[in-house]
């Protein structure tokens, strides 16, 4: 894992990339820095939503049930719209660590979310369909 630098979270790689592309002359590494920009809902079912900071440039942002949950999907967002900014992606990850489980759930989680909701309006379950056809 860590030999590919390929990190679990989107928050830990986000990190990782930007400490990639710093100088080595300066003093303190640039890090993401992660800010609420917005909190709405009543107080048992808050919404956040949260925007990551690179080098005093928005670079991307998230909405969650909770702070730490908008940051991870910001740092997502950060990686998926960004990528021209970390060369580090696809010059250290392997390709058989691309087409890993976590790559693709990493890269394909909107689709994953829309082919649930889809799958709920139908109303029918597998064992549904297969009782049906029998």
């Amino acid at each position: 894992i860590i030999l590919y630098q390929f990190w679990h979270d989107p928050k830990s790689r986000l990190q990782q990339c930007c400490l990639s592309i710093r100088d080595v002359d300066e003093a303190k590494p640039s890090l993401p820095i992660y800010k609420l920009i917005e909190e709405k809902g009543p107080p048992n079912h808050k919404q956040y939503r949260v925007a990551v900071y690179f080098n005093r440039r928005r670079i991307g942002e998230g909405t969650g049930k909770s702070i730490h949950d908008a940051e991870i999907e910001a740092a997502k967002h950060a990686l998926k719209t960004k990528k021209d900014m970390f060369p580090i992606l696809d010059k250290y990850i392997a390709a058989e660590i691309k087409k890993s489980k976590y790559i693709v759930d990493f890269e394909n989680d909107e689709a994953a979310g829309a082919h649930k909701k889809s799958k709920r309006k139908s109303g029918k379950s597998k064992k549904a369909k297969t009782s049906e056809a029998n």
